[in-house]
């Protein structure tokens, strides 16, 4: 995984998902309300999910209490930073570099992964992400 090029852009490739993972009840929630790309209900939702709607019912309040969906008029959205494309464009550019990768990489014990490389780098990442705190200063 070296940087062929030594300019620090790597071989480091981000793509939107097109599918969301069996075993996150909650993403799989939000990621279908995003493809929706519009106000949906929980139907819509369920439905784009391949979710049962009482799993659905259950699980869409706690998406917007986290400020992860918001609710209008009876429809819910995602938050707008998850569907622009400028900051995943910006993130893209300025978050994950090929030495992230490369440095989780060499961190990971692969032998007991039921998942290819690829995915266990995936999962550990977002895990490093998700152990962050943002804490705003003034008036949030």
């Amino acid at each position: 995984m070296a940087d062929p090029d030594g300019d620090g852009t790597g071989k480091v490739e981000l793509h939107r998902r097109t599918s969301a993972s069996e075993e996150d009840t909650l993403f799989r929630i939000l990621f279908a309300a995003i493809q929706l790309g519009a106000p949906a209900s929980k139907r819509q939702i369920a439905e784009q999910a391949g979710l049962s709607s009482q799993l659905v019912d259950y699980h869409v309040p706690k998406l917007v209490a986290s400020g992860q969906l918001l609710l209008r008029r009876g429809r819910y959205r995602p938050q707008e930073c998850l569907t622009d494309h400028n900051l995943l464009r910006l993130m893209k550019s300025s978050l994950i570099r090929q030495q992230l990768v490369e440095q989780v990489a060499a961190g990971l014990d692969f032998s007991q992964a039921e998942k290819d490389e690829g995915a266990v780098i995936e999962e550990n990442i977002l895990s490093l992400l998700r152990l962050f705190s943002v804490e705003l200063k003034g008036g949030r």
